[in-house]
């Protein structure tokens, strides 16, 4: 949701009407344009949001929400979304469902027709470059894969961290 006074709370309505679709988790990350205040649990929205004081403390005119049924992964706090990282133009928030390793050489049109969806929403490189502050600092390697230098096919996410490599938090 974007451009909402009231974007987490719609985003919350929108949890209770995706219920059906999982169970396991849900979560909401809301920006106000300076930060990314993020609440998510395991469970029903209704125990992760059982306090009505949690949408307070969600401000902003932008949100995005979750509900997660695991296909794959196991069942626990780590893999409930959404997830919120930190770069160097500042934090991002993110959701998804499933795994689409090839999705940059389809279309989004391609895409819903192949996975049967309705539609198919999603933030495309493009459209994350026109709504951050400085998009000349931002790295897009990570959505485009054009990465500086070459990354090793045996390279694993592992030695990055053992090598000096920073986690998100």
């Amino acid at each position: 949701m974007y451009g909402d006074d009231h974007a987490a709370e719609h985003c919350h309505l929108g949890l209770y009407a995706l219920q059906h679709r999982g169970q396991e988790s849900a979560g909401i990350a809301a920006s106000d344009g300076r930060r990314i205040n993020l609440h998510k649990g395991m469970g029903l929205v209704s125990s992760v949001f059982a306090d009505t004081a949690i949408l307070d403390s969600l401000p902003g005119r932008t949100a995005i929400a979750h509900n997660r049924y695991s296909t794959t992964g196991s069942s626990n706090f780590l893999n409930a979304q959404p997830l919120v990282f930190e770069l160097k133009c500042g934090q991002v928030a993110a959701a998804h469902n499933g795994n689409l390793v090839n999705a940059a050489a389809h279309s989004a049109e391609e895409i819903r027709a192949f996975i049967g969806a309705d539609s198919l929403g999603y933030l495309s490189v493009e459209g994350m470059l026109k709504v951050v502050p400085s998009p000349a600092d931002m790295c897009t390697a990570c959505f485009t894969g054009d990465y500086p230098t070459e990354v090793p096919v045996d390279f694993h996410k592992e030695q990055f961290h053992a090598c000096g490599g920073e986690r998100a938090r």
